[in-house]
């Protein structure tokens, strides 16, 4: 089952030591990266990924209140637990803690246009691509409930 926990110092080392397969390096910043734009940063919260109370990935999310919309900075799975399912687990279970904690409102997140394994499980979810890049990424939204 997944889970997210809270960044601790017992386990921040730890997160900071996942990772994904070289191939995939290009793809997302390394959780020691996120870890320290979370601490240097407002309104980001890094959470682990764990499964069945094992650190399997990382995930940092925030708020964007003045355009009414939640982002998903960052979305991993470790080389090691990839292709298990935990990231399609973690991902409805992180869209679900945004709706709870922010509302009903979009959810926006960032992928590289090469990424084609993290375009098709967000499209799964229902997020779509807005036709906006940012830092050459390809923004996806998921909308709204309406």
């Amino acid at each position: 089952m997944i889970s997210f926990v809270d960044i601790t110092p017992l386990n921040r080392q730890k997160c900071a030591e996942l990772s994904v397969w070289p191939e995939q390096a290009s793809f997302v910043a390394s959780n020691a990266e996120s870890l320290a734009e979370a601490e240097a940063g407002e309104g980001m919260t890094p959470v682990g990924i764990s499964a069945d109370g094992c650190l399997v990935g990382f995930a940092m999310y925030g708020n964007d209140p003045d355009k009414g919309k939640a982002w998903i900075i960052r979305f991993m799975i470790d080389k090691a637990r990839q292709r298990r399912g935990y990231g399609a687990q973690a991902l409805d279970k992180l869209i679900k803690l945004l709706r709870e904690k922010y509302g009903n409102i979009d959810i926006r997140l960032c992928v590289e246009p090469e990424n084609e394994v993290a375009r098709g499980l967000y499209g799964k979810f229902g997020f779509a691509p807005t036709g906006e890049v940012w830092d050459n990424e390809l923004i996806f939204e998921l909308r709204k409930k309406t």
